[in-house]
């Protein structure tokens, strides 16, 4: 979408358009003591909130948008009004798929942190779809996932002191 200089002036002038704030997601992608679970939650977080943004300035709900919010109230009967609107729409959207394109392995890897996240959880080993299988070996740890997913005392373990009880040898 091209926005001719006047908009895009309009636009910039007293902040309408804030910059996206991706220091947050940032700081939750990078550390030391970041997991692959952190990572994955917090793109997903992310991506959910872009989704969600994209509903409310659709509905024309902009209470997180408070500076557009402002320009569209002061500006109301202005023509231009409404190729802000679809502005915003187009560059949340934009965004979004973005994150999707950028972001789509976490997706195949999701069902695999969820287990090691928490390898007590109900899963079928045989429903693994091939992909996932190709990520990792599956074979030689099905029945080990099996002994830990029907040991009594690890289940009375709180999950997440679980792996601090596994042998590091195994």
């Amino acid at each position: 979408m091209v926005i001719s200089t006047q908009k895009s002036r309009f636009l910039s002038s007293g902040k309408i358009l804030q910059r996206f704030s991706f220091t947050h997601l940032n700081l939750q992608l990078q550390g030391k003591d970041k997991t692959i679970c952190d990572m994955i939650s917090a793109v997903k977080a992310f991506k959910a909130k872009l989704q969600f943004y994209l509903q409310q300035v659709k509905n024309k709900r902009l209470q997180h948008f408070p500076s557009v919010g402002k320009m569209l109230e002061s500006h109301a009967g202005a023509v231009h009004v409404l190729d802000v609107h679809n502005y915003c729409c187009d560059l949340l959207s934009k965004l979004g798929q973005e994150f999707e394109d950028r972001f789509n392995d976490f997706d195949k890897l999701e069902p695999c942190v969820e287990f090691i996240a928490n390898p007590l959880m109900e899963i079928d080993m045989g429903e693994i779809p091939e992909q996932k299988a190709e990520l990792f070996s599956v074979n030689p740890v099905e029945m080990e996932v099996k002994n830990i997913q029907n040991h009594v005392q690890l289940k009375s373990e709180h999950s997440q002191h679980f792996w601090r009880l596994v042998d590091p040898e195994h």
